[in-house]
């Protein structure tokens, strides 16, 4: 589940030949500051990086985000600085064809939080993953861990990764069986049926990774099914204490009633 970047190195090699792929001039990353790289791809003068350097610190902003908003910079430019800085690839994912397999092992709510997207799954099997920023580690663990895959990250624009993630369903299929009851979830069957159990959907989820981790939606509603199984225990053995002890109080009054009267 963890991030090696070295087997990742090893299975970009044929995925860097894709359309729309374009690798680091340095498998191993430029390094030095993000500012820097910018300049040295020709997306600003220097003299303006500086003096926008210098801005934000005053300012308490980065210099990049001042970029961004007034225009000097744009998120295609950013990814591009972005990858050549951490020595990975680039995808256009305009150009790139995105396979549907691989983009649908995750939802549109952990894709959005993460700012992330798997595209292709990379010859060893790994699976490739667009993200806006490669370094955050919660977001290359969590979909690891929601996808059962070892990552292999690339960098992407971060608005055409958002555009790939909007068109993914809220949730994943694994996820509808247990909210069937929704008004804003269709109905599994026909009506008045039962929803199909978990051990009968689960065999035609396999393979898919929909049902390769709890989303977080599904998460909370399995917690709140525990809690009211829970709930209906501990009501049931109440009741049932509650009936002993109100045997218990009649077999005492009978004995009290049938004791001879305590002397005077």
């Amino acid at each position: 589940m963890s991030l090696d970047l070295g087997t990742s190195a090893t299975a970009l090699a044929a995925f860097e030949e894709a359309e729309g792929v374009q690798a680091p001039s340095q498998p191993g990353g430029v390094g030095g500051f993000l500012s820097d790289v910018i300049v040295d791809l020709g997306f600003a003068d220097r003299t303006l990086v500086e003096d926008t350097v210098n801005e934000g610190r005053q300012a308490g902003k980065a210099a990049v985000a001042l970029l961004l908003e007034r225009g000097e910079l744009n998120s295609e430019q950013l990814a591009r600085a972005i990858a050549e800085r951490n020595g990975l690839p680039f995808v256009d994912l305009k150009a790139f064809q995105v396979d549907e397999t691989a983009r649908q092992l995750i939802d549109r709510g952990a894709g959005l939080r993460y700012r992330a997207v798997p595209i292709a799954f990379a010859p060893d099997g790994s699976l490739v993953t667009a993200l806006a920023d490669p370094l955050d580690t919660l977001a290359v663990s969590d979909i690891a861990v929601m996808t059962k895959s070892d990552l292999v990250p690339v960098v992407a624009d971060s608005a055409q990764i958002e555009r790939l993630v909007e068109e993914l369903p809220k949730h994943r299929q694994a996820d509808d069986f247990l909210f069937a009851d929704e008004p804003t979830s269709p109905p599994p069957a026909a009506a008045g049926a039962a929803p199909p159990p978990l051990a009968l959907v689960a065999p035609a989820l396999a393979g898919t990774g929909a049902a390769s981790a709890l989303s977080p939606r599904l998460e909370q509603r399995v917690l709140e099914l525990v809690r009211t199984a829970l709930a209906d225990i501990a009501n049931s053995e109440v009741e049932r204490l509650e009936h002993e002890l109100a045997a218990a109080r009649r077999e005492i009054e009978r004995l009290s009633g049938g004791s001879p009267p305590s002397p005077s």
